[in-house]
């Protein structure tokens, strides 16, 4: 959580004082490119923190619990009928 800490205090700090027409180039040009790195690394800081929760995309079959999804999409699938 420190580290959340972290890249927020930067972001939020660099995107205070980011101003595109300033005549420094630190204002103009060095912190609007610490605000796209910082705005990575919170896209991957919460990337690692719903993988080590464990909290995936994709739920996995239960395996053992009698009950199957077979049966879904038994359609004809909307292809010819039959000729």
């Amino acid at each position: 959580m420190l580290s959340l800490l972290i890249i927020l205090l930067i972001a939020a700090s660099s995107l205070h004082f980011t101003d595109l027409e300033h005549p420094s180039t630190f204002f103009s040009v060095l912190l609007p490119i610490v605000d796209v790195i910082s705005l990575i690394f919170l896209a991957l800081w919460l990337v690692f923190f719903f993988q080590r929760k464990g909290i995936t995309q994709y739920t996995s079959p239960k395996s053992g619990s009698g009950s199957s999804n077979d049966s879904v999409g038994n359609g004809d699938g909307g292809g010819s009928d039959g000729t």
